[in-house]
C-alpha cells in the first residue's frame, strides 16, 4: 500500500530532501491495539493540513522534495529479532546525508532503535518526548517489546534526554537516575515547576546528531487521546513546538532524524491530526534552519488529486 504526505507526489530516494518510511509493526501491544494503522492515520489526516507554515510564514514544499517508502511490514512466520534487524537494513539502504532528514511513522515505539542506528552510526543523542521511560532491559520476555527502546538504545552508547515521563518501574528511575547519560525533565517538574526553561537549556546545549523520538502519549490527552497506553497530564501543543524550535534552532546539532510512534487513529480524528501537524511542523522548521528558504522552488505544493 503507497501513502503520500500532505497528498504530495513522492520522489526517489535519491531525490528527495525528507524521507518518510511507515513503519507499521504492532506485535508487542500491551493495553490497547491499533498502532499497526498509526502511518495511514498520520498521511490521511496530512492531506487536510493547509501548506503555509503559519508560524514561519513559509511553504517548505515549494523548496523541497517528498519520499515516502514503501511500509515495512512484519511478514507471517518473521520473528521480531528478524523484524527489527530487517527495519535497520531498510533504513540503512537509503541515502545517508546531511542534506536529508528522516522521519519514521509507527506503530509501536520498539522501531525507535531500528530508525536510529543506521542514521547515526557514529552516536549521538536521543530526545524523547514520551509518558513512559521505556527503559526496561525486557517486558514480556522480549527486549524487542515496546517497553524496552530507550534501554536498548542506552546500551549502544546514545545518551538520552528523556521529556514528559510521567509513568516509570522503579528500576527503570533506579536505572535511568543513576546513568550520566540520561538526562530526566520528567512531566511534574515541567508542568509544575520550572523544568521547561532548564530542558530548553539543556536542547540548547546539545551538539552533533541528534534523533527526536516522539511517543504521542507523551502530549496532553487532549491533544492525543488515541494511544496504546494513554496517561494523565502530557505536554501541551506550544511546549511541544518549542521544544523542536530549540532542536532545530541550534546550530552546533545535526538532526538526522524524528519518528512519531504509537498514534492509533481515531475517529474524531484529532490525536491523527495533532500527529501530521507536529510531522508538518517538524519538516517546516528543519528547512527552515537548513536554510532551504534560499532555494529555488521546486515547482511543488500540489496534491495529488489536484
Amino acid at each position: 500500500m503507497s501513502l503520500q504526505f500532505m497528498g504530495l507526489p513522492t520522489v526517489s530516494a535519491e531525490e528527495a530532501d525528507v524521507l518518510i518510511v511507515p513503519v507499521p509493526l504492532e506485535a508487542t501491544v500491551s493495553y490497547e491495539g491499533g498502532t499497526s494503522r498509526g502511518p495511514e492515520g498520520i498521511c490521511s489526516a496530512s492531506e487536510h493540513i493547509e501548506f503555509l507554515d503559519e508560524t514561519l510564514g513559509w511553504c517548505p514544499y515549494k523548496h523541497l522534495e517528498l519520499h515516502v517508502a514503501d511500509p515495512i511490514v512484519m511478514t507471517a512466520g518473521e520473528d521480531l529479532a528478524a523484524h527489527h534487524a530487517r527495519i535497520e537494513s531498510t533504513i540503512a539502504a537509503l541515502p545517508n546525508d546531511r542534506a536529508n532528514l528522516l522521519i519514521g511513522l509507527g506503530g509501536e515505539h520498539a522501531i525507535t532503535p531500528g530508525l536510529v542506528r543506521p542514521r547515526m552510526p557514529e552516536g549521538g543523542h536521543i530526545v524523547q518526548i514520551d509518558a513512559h521511560a521505556d527503559f526496561r532491559r525486557e517486558y514480556h520476555g522480549s527486549e524487542y517489546n515496546h517497553a524496552c527502546p530507550m534501554y536498548r538504545l542506552r546500551e549502544m552508547g546514545y545518551e538520552i534526554t528523556m521529556v514528559g515521563i510521567r509513568s516509570f518501574e522503579p528500576e527503570e528511575w533506579e536505572r535511568a537516575m543513576a546513568d550520566p547519560g540520561v538526562a530526566i525533565f520528567t512531566d511534574d517538574d515541567i508542568q509544575r515547576g520550572d523544568a521547561m526553561d532548564e530542558l530548553l537549556a539543556h536542547l540548547d546545549s546539545l551538539e552533533g546528531p541528534v534523533f527526536l523520538t516522539v511517543d504521542v502519549d507523551g502530549m496532553d490527552p487532549s491533544l492525543v487521546g488515541s494511544t496504546g497506553t494513554p496517561q494523565p497530564g502530557g505536554l501541551h501543543w506550544y511546549q511541544m513546538l518549542d521544544i523542536v524550535d530549540a532542536i532545530c534552532g541550534n546550530p552546533d546539532v545535526e538532526l538526522r532524524g524524528f519518528d512519531v510512534v504509537e498514534l492509533i487513529p481515531d475517529e474524531g480524528r484529532v490525536s491523527s491530526m495533532t500527529a501530521a501537524k507536529l510531522v508538518h511542523y517538524v519538516i517546516s522548521h528543519w528547512a527552515w534552519s537548513k536554510g532551504y528558504t534560499d532555494r529555488p522552488e521546486t515547482g511543488g505544493q500540489m496534491r495529488v488529486d489536484e
